[in-house]
């Protein structure tokens, strides 16, 4: 089995895979498990980092304990811009120390080198959660990043907007 994009897999896809990958790991089959699990804080699709953990962890892996485990992370970012990948390893070195264990030691220990020309960019807004029109704010920014897009010669087809639902991407 080859599961890509583990960081998106619900507890009960999962549960629901185990049966499957238990089986084929006991007739000499294998089974390579892909995935970020920074990306799991989105939670898309129900995924859980917690899940990442008790992979790791021979004491939680139920019947998979008896089958040879090998986790290797990949150093090396091959997508992103050099400055998104400094940033995202500060970002999540900077939230451990606010974590507690186990999840302290997985984002403490998730940095990569990059190994892309191009520089990236990020930019942090924090909109006030209790203000009443928190949507309308929402709005304005995101257009104004749009309009300052548009103004640096990006194309349409260049620029993402990321919700948690379509019923938030259709305001």
């Amino acid at each position: 089995y080859f599961i890509d994009e583990f960081q998106d897999t619900s507890k009960t896809q999962w549960n629901n895979l185990l049966p499957l990958i238990e089986e084929a790991l006991s007739v000499g089959g294998t089974c390579l498990i892909v995935g970020d699990g920074k990306q799991s804080i989105y939670r898309w699709r129900g995924g859980d980092v917690a899940q990442f953990l008790e992979l790791s962890n021979n004491k939680n892996r139920s019947f998979l304990s008896q089958f040879p485990l090998h986790i290797e992370s990949l150093n090396t970012n091959y997508r992103s811009g050099y400055k998104i990948v400094n940033f995202n390893n500060h970002f999540f070195s900077f939230l451990s120390d606010y974590l507690t264990p186990p999840h302290k030691q997985l984002y403490r220990n998730l940095n990569q080198q990059s190994n892309h020309k191009s520089s990236g960019y990020v930019e942090i807004s924090i909109l006030n959660p209790k203000s009443s029109n928190v949507v309308d704010q929402t709005l304005d920014t995101t257009y104004k990043y749009i309009i300052e897009s548009k103004n640096d010669n990006y194309s349409f087809s260049e620029i993402v907007i990321l919700t948690r639902s379509n019923k938030e991407i259709t305001k």
